[in-house]
């Protein structure tokens, strides 16, 4: 038996504030991972809202499709998130870049799936 979408949410919820947690403890040792795990929770929390609006659980990792689905749902999103949402793609875009100036996989991946 599936969980009902308020415990499948609260899971999600879950797994955002811990990588919170650990972002925070690692903001001044590793500011990269705590860049990429306040990104992980930003999904993760995306994603709970998202379920708890009545999608399935979106298999997606670009927060701005995320933002995307909330809105088709009646959930009115902020100007000052969108802006974040944008500059935080921007950031992964370009660090996406390998040292021979080929992109990624994810940063490939990333494109498509925001064309969705």
């Amino acid at each position: 038996m599936q969980p009902d979408k308020f415990t499948l949410a609260a899971e999600w919820r879950s797994m955002a504030r811990e990588n919170e947690r650990i972002a925070a403890m690692l903001v001044e040792e590793s500011p990269a991972t705590a860049a990429f795990l306040a990104h992980q929770a930003a999904e993760k929390a995306l994603k709970a809202a998202c379920i708890v609006v009545g999608e399935d659980t979106p298999r997606t990792h670009v927060v701005n499709y995320l933002l995307d689905e909330l809105a088709n749902n009646g959930i009115t999103v902020s100007d000052d998130v969108r802006d974040a949402a944008r500059l935080g793609s921007i950031r992964t875009a370009s660090s996406s870049l390998t040292t021979r100036g080929k992109r990624s996989r994810h940063s490939r991946q990333s494109r498509s799936s925001s064309t969705r």
